[in-house]
């Protein structure tokens, strides 16, 4: 079964060693709600390779610490909750993640249309070209993660996100 079979259809029951699952759990609890960047070392290995990272993230376990204070901006009140973590093979993880709430993004906005979204990677708050604006948005992913001894290893599986409200924001 290919990596794109196991995203579309996951494996009918919850089964998953132990080591395998805090691994996953810490990476939702303490890296996406939490915050806590300082903790991405514990949890994937320092030969980690994102295979699908959102946009303009590095591939290595730098990604994830960007995600980790992206996601620690001021206002950003995003949680994840896991629907369904399958082990679906010797080291293999399929997880389904739910995501919710609202984030702030530096952003240009003319008329309530956004114009231009950045994430915040290299430079996060260059005043002089954006705004800092709340957005609601519903993230629904499923990804495959490889874990070995010394943590999460490899991720492949898109972000797919949805914004409540398409081309307008919630005002700051």
């Amino acid at each position: 079964m290919t990596l794109g079979a196991l995203r579309d259809h996951p494996p009918p029951a919850d089964t998953l060693a132990a080591t395998g699952r805090a691994h996953i759990d810490r990476f939702v609890e303490e890296v996406l709600n939490e915050h806590r960047s300082e903790v991405v070392p514990e949890i994937f290995a320092g030969h980690y390779v994102d295979y699908d990272p959102p946009a303009g993230f590095p591939r290595d376990r730098t990604g994830v610490i960007y995600l980790a204070r992206m996601l620690a901006q001021p206002g950003t009140d995003l949680r994840f909750t896991i629907e369904r973590c399958v082990e679906v093979g010797t080291g293999a993880v399929w997880v389904a993640l739910f995501g919710e709430g609202t984030v702030v993004r530096r952003a240009v906005v003319r008329d309530g249309i956004v114009l231009l979204q950045l994430w915040p990677i290299e430079d996060p708050w260059a005043p002089e070209r954006s705004e800092p604006h709340r957005f609601h948005l519903i993230v629904s992913t499923a990804a495959v993660f490889e874990i070995g001894s010394r943590g999460i290893e490899r991720r492949w599986g898109p972000m797919r996100t949805e914004w409540s409200d398409w081309g307008r924001y919630a005002a700051p």
